[in-house]
Parts: C-alpha cells; structure tokens; sequence
C-alpha cells in the first residue's frame, strides 16, 4: 500500500522548495531493525529527486522524530521515469547526485568519478565510463560500476549495459588554470617592458643629443690619474669609477690611506683600557716569590687558642 510522504510524516518540518519536491511522492514500505536502531523507508518517485534532497530529509527525520535515540535513517529512492530518458539524458540530469553519493561512501570513488568521461554510443543503451589510467582507478573499476549498476539501473529500473576503460592520465583544471594565468602575466610583463617602435626611436634620439661630441681632456693639475707601478692589486680592488667627467682611478693605496685614520682612532680607544687591565692585574700581584697568586700576609703568626670572636678566615 502506497501512501504520500507527508502522510506519513506529517508533522516533519521542512522548507517550502523541500515540500513541494516531495509532494507527489510515496512510501511504499517501512522497516525497522530488530534492535530498532535503524529504519528504511522505500520511496517511488514520478520525477528525479537529487541525492542531497534524499540525505536532508534523512536528516530531519532523524532529529525530529528520533531526537533522544540513535536511530539510522535511510531513505532507498526509486524513480518511475517510464521510457522517456536515455542513458545520456539519465547522466546529465543525476550527475551530481552520483558525485554526491559517491562521496559519502568513499571519497576515492567520487574524485575518480569526477576527472572521468560518461560515452554513450549511438544506437545502443550503454554506459561508458572512461576513467584515468591510474594504479587506484584500476583496483577500484569493479567497486565503481557496481556502484554505478545500483545508482541508475536498480533507482531508475533500468537494464544499461554499464563498461569501463582508461584513458591517459590528464592534468588537473586547476593545474591548467593556474598556467594560462602564469602565461598571462608574463605576457603583460613582456607589453609593459617593451616599446613601441616611435617609443624607442625618440628615446635613442635623446640618448645621443645628450652624448658630448668630445671628451674632455683629464686635468693634471687635480691628479686624477697615478702611475699603475704604484697599484698593490687585491682581488676585491675596484679600479675605475666612472663620472661624467671622466675615470678617476681608485687604487688599495688610496683605501689604505683613507681607513688609516679610522684605525688610529680605534687603536687609541683601545689602549687605555688595555692599560687599565694590565694594571689590575699587577696590582694583584705580589711582591714576595713565595706567593703564587693573591696577596701576602702583612700580621704575625697568632695560635688558634689564642683567636677570640671572629676576626677573620683561619688559614
């Protein structure tokens, strides 16, 4: 005996586009376990429901009805689509749903399912699923078109012939996307850095409008240039800063000269407290040979009987 869903449950609450999704559908059976932990109710549907839609009302069930019990909902789905849908039609329109239930079982099936290709060929009722070559596609193909069997031809009440093959390995959209974005950029880097034809034409003219016709003779008065037998060459030496008016040539020399003073200054700085630590330390020192280190006894020797109150350290 066929009753509509909300007959049955007719205090669930659920959101006006979930209602009028299940309006016409029917319950068919329920079965509770033996240990009434779990029911199931059958539902035959004239139109597709999508999976989501199936494990929400599973959900609200569970928390409405079974609020203070640990009771397994699940809701089996038939559809009575008549021979109006073709395997390709079936495919587009539940797509998703198979993706959705897929994940919830396992998550392998789901992603192998996404990156795989549905081929219907012509003139026969067969399902071809192409999935990529790949070791766990492989292992898995016979858990997936059983899954696949169960999902259309038991819910649809349908008898496709349901095959597997593989294609080669693809790079993932995401793999793609982010190269043709990489290649973009570096095309717009390469526009901005280029110059248009005119563009470079005006900026050689005004390159060679600021060049001198001559250069200017080096002033021996100013001593630009030494004698090279006088360079002590080291291999961090720089040897020609180039101005405007000219080379000037910097040899280590010139360096050492230059850092003379700043050493002296850290050498005097320096000395003074090297002294002040020499003196300590010959202040510490004693005159007499017999002592090691430390100072010399300056009091007579006293016996120990004869120490009254604490004056001091005995040794």
């Amino acid at each position: 005996m066929e009753k509509k869903f909300f007959d049955v449950f007719n205090e669930l609450v659920v959101s006006d586009d979930d209602r009028e999704l299940l309006e016409e559908t029917k319950v068919t059976r329920l079965v509770s376990s033996s240990r009434h932990d779990g029911l199931h109710i059958y539902l035959v549907s004239d139109h597709i429901v999508p999976k989501d839609r199936i494990y929400e009302m599973e959900k609200r069930i569970r928390k409405q009805y079974y609020r203070d019990s640990e009771v397994n909902v699940r809701i089996i789905e038939r559809f009575r689509l008549g021979g109006t849908y073709s395997p390709k039609t079936i495919i587009k329109l539940y797509k998703g749903s198979i993706l959705t239930e897929a994940s919830h079982i396992n998550p392998a099936w789901s992603d192998l399912l996404h990156h795989a290709d549905f081929v219907f060929p012509e003139g026969d009722d067969r399902i071809e699923l192409v999935l990529e070559d790949r070791c766990l596609a492989r292992d898995m193909s016979d858990e997936i078109l059983d899954f696949l069997d169960h999902a259309i031809n038991e819910r649809y009440q349908t008898s496709f012939l349901i095959t597997v093959s593989y294609k080669e390995k693809e790079e993932r959209r995401s793999v793609e996307h982010s190269k043709e974005r990489l290649k973009e950029e570096i095309r717009m880097i390469t526009l901005e850095g280029t110059k248009s034809e005119d563009e470079f034409a005006e900026s050689f003219d005004h390159a060679q409008k600021s060049v001198p016709d001559s250069v200017p003779a080096a002033d021996d008065s100013k001593d630009r240039f030494i004698d090279l037998s006088d360079l002590e060459m080291r291999p961090d030496d720089e040897m020609f800063n180039i101005y405007s008016n000219g080379p000037v040539t910097i040899t280590a020399k010139k360096k050492e000269a230059e850092a003379a003073p700043k050493v002296a200054e850290s050498v005097e700085k320096k000395a003074p407290e090297e002294n002040r630590s020499a003196a300590k330390r010959r202040s510490r020192q004693s005159s007499n040979p017999d002592v090691i280190f430390g100072k010399d006894f300056t009091e007579g020797p006293m016996n120990i009987c004869d120490i009254d109150g604490d004056i001091g350290e005995v040794v």
